[in-house]
């Protein structure tokens, strides 16, 4: 970010309950490339608090050094264990926003709010 100044992104995490689906990996890569550019982020999931039905486990796949640092990074830990809920988010609050995993779940869950909130933000640009 020039300037020193820092952007609001929100970083949506849908995490779905497929077997085999495990945002982990892209989350940890979006959160840590934005952390370095300065960038000031929320974290949310559609009920809030933390999104994940089991506890992450270290990596094995290509991001795999990602999810090991997320696991030894306390703040980080702790910001995914207190996710805003969607229906809190205010579109205005934000510069942008990054949706993580999206398999579907938050489309199947409240399409009406889910759809809403995705409109909101690509009218807003």
């Amino acid at each position: 970010m020039p300037d020193g100044a820092s952007a609001s992104i929100l970083l949506v995490l849908d995490v779905g309950d497929a077997p085999h689906a495990d945002p982990l990996e892209e989350f940890v890569g979006a959160y840590y490339t934005l952390q370095n550019a300065g960038a000031r982020m929320v974290v949310a999931s559609e009920a809030g608090g933390y999104p994940w039905s089991q506890r992450p486990r270290r990596g094995k796949g290509p991001g795999s050094k990602m999810v090991d640092r997320f696991l030894s990074d306390r703040h980080a830990r702790d910001e995914i264990a207190d996710t805003l809920p969607l229906r809190d988010v205010f579109v205005e609050d934000f510069k942008a926003c990054i949706l993580i995993g999206g398999n579907g779940s938050l489309m199947e869950a409240d399409k009406r709010f889910a759809e809403g909130l995705i409109s909101e933000f690509l009218n807003a640009g």
